[in-house]
């Protein structure tokens, strides 16, 4: 799925980037720009993101819409891996990138796998930490000068 950055959220705040890996990002961008298409870049390494529904956890397509992406149901991307890639892409004229979307359920899973998550998280606590993340993410480059709303996408 092609995914404008207006509607991409982080969940990591600036001071977690690394410096080492801003630079990797920076030079993988040169060199794609460098082929005549940096966009390629979100192509060959694309976004990977989880689809936090946009519902409250009262509304009754709450549960269904952690597992499963439901049409017409209003979703906030949260950017899980690609942070770097999104945050330097406008600086190499790329806005729209390239995602792997997931549902909550999918990524909550993926992510006790890689063994990132403890094993005891259960989607309505996964759902509440992704929340958490986004606004934190958006009130740290808020203080930095950068704004940023949650723009909800529909699939």
């Amino acid at each position: 799925v092609v995914v404008n950055i207006a509607n991409l959220n982080g969940i990591q705040p600036p001071d977690e980037y690394s410096e080492a890996k801003n630079k990797k990002i920076k030079e993988l961008y040169k060199i794609y720009q460098e082929m005549g298409n940096p966009q390629q870049l979100t192509i060959d390494f694309p976004i990977i993101c989880c689809a936090v529904p946009n519902l409250g956890v009262e509304d009754i397509m709450f549960g269904q819409a952690l597992s499963e992406l439901i049409p017409d149901t209003e979703y906030n991307l949260a950017i899980i891996d690609g942070h770097h890639r999104v945050r330097y892409g406008p600086k190499y004229n790329v806005s729209d990138f390239y995602c792997s979307v997931y549902s909550l359920s999918q990524t909550l899973l993926n992510m006790k796998k890689l063994k990132k998550l403890d094993c005891q998280v259960i989607p309505e606590e996964y759902y509440k930490m992704l929340l958490k993340g986004m606004s934190s993410t958006i009130s740290a480059f808020a203080q930095r000068g950068y704004s940023h709303t949650m723009i909800p996408v529909r699939f």
